[in-house]
């Protein structure tokens, strides 16, 4: 794997609003229960090895293998520029804890890594958004190996494989059988996925998740939903991809 190395850009993203950073820890500010980024990193492990198990058993091999999966991205409240609440899709929430619109993260199966891609947002957008922040702030928060900018997703993912060789990314794809709507593979100009059905990667509750869960009302109905959730998740093999 080729060295990558994350160059300092002009812009960077707002952090939660006026909600006071905590690095390592996701918190939504007084009233809410601080939960440690250790619960996320435990919840990656746990997928890497079911895929790793899901991979060995269909008699694939991990090297070259990355799961990749999109977060939310805001939206405007029909033709005016207002944003309302932003909520993160729930899986990606699952996966990396990151409270923020526009990400993408990936898991490289053959070393357990993590790295999220932000989007990168100009300068100007400080007036109206207040403090923005760049990779490392979210390197840090977010405890992952590294962060980069979403537009340098493609050069990443391709010096992620060994070799020369152009990974193959998995991808989340299933039904929610309690809504009855599909999950949304990530997306993005360089990919051409093709799609398998995988096992489902969550049914068991981290003692953070209980504990969180136990604290308020609202994060116990939210608990109790993420363990009812019966999605075949991870996976989706992307057959190649090549940049546009």
């Amino acid at each position: 794997m080729a060295a990558m190395v994350m160059a300092p850009k002009t812009g960077a993203l707002l952090n939660g609003g006026a909600t006071e950073a905590r690095p390592g820890v996701f918190w939504m500010g007084p009233g809410t229960h601080p939960v440690p980024m250790s619960m996320h990193a435990g919840n990656r492990k746990r997928l890497v090895t079911k895929m790793l198990k899901r991979i060995q058993e269909s008699g694939g091999s991990p090297r070259n293998s990355v799961v990749l999966l999109e977060g939310g991205v805001s939206e405007t409240r029909y033709c005016t520029d207002h944003e309302p609440l932003f909520r993160q899709e729930s899986y990606f929430s699952y996966l990396f804890g990151v409270k923020e619109p526009g990400f993408y993260g990936a898991l490289d199966l053959a070393t357990g890594k993590c790295f999220l891609f932000m989007p990168l947002l100009p300068k100007d957008y400080a007036v109206w958004m207040g403090t923005i922040h760049g990779p490392e702030h979210f390197k840090d928060m977010y405890e992952v190996d590294g962060v980069f900018y979403v537009e340098d997703m493609p050069e990443v993912l391709a010096e992620m494989g060994e070799g020369g060789e152009r990974p193959t990314l998995y991808l989340l794809q299933g039904k929610n059988t309690d809504s009855g709507k599909m999950c949304k593979p990530a997306s993005f100009k360089t990919a051409h996925a093709g799609h398998l059905k995988g096992p489902r990667s969550h049914l068991v509750q981290d003692p953070h998740e209980i504990e969180a869960g136990s604290t308020y009302a609202v994060e116990h109905e939210l608990a109790k939903y993420i363990v009812k959730i019966r999605v075949q998740v991870c996976v989706s093999a992307v057959m190649g991809w090549s940049r546009s």
